[in-house]
C-alpha cells in the first residue's frame, strides 16, 4: 500500500490545517524548509510527523501517464 501523504501543491496548508497537527510538535517550518530545498531521492526522504519520520526509508518515484 502507498500512502500519499506527501502530494499536495501547497504543503504548508496540509501541515497547518490538520486536526493532529499537535503531533507534528514545534517541527513544522522546519519541515517545511527541508520540504523547500528537497530537490529529489538524492537528498534522501523527508517526513513531516517527528515520529514516522524516523521508518521513512525508501523513495519510489512514480512516472506519470501523459
Amino acid at each position: 500500500m502507498y500512502h500519499m501523504t506527501c502530494v499536495r501543491k501547497d504543503m504548508s496548508k496540509k501541515l497547518l490545517n490538520v486536526s493532529n497537527r499537535a503531533n507534528y510538535g514545534t517541527e513544522i517550518e522546519e519541515f517545511l524548509v527541508k520540504w523547500d530545498n528537497w530537490r529529489g531521492p538524492e537528498d534522501g526522504p523527508i517526513h513531516p510527523h517527528p515520529v514516522i519520520s524516523r521508518y521513512v526509508g525508501t523513495i519510489l518515484m512514480l512516472a506519470g501517464n501523459s
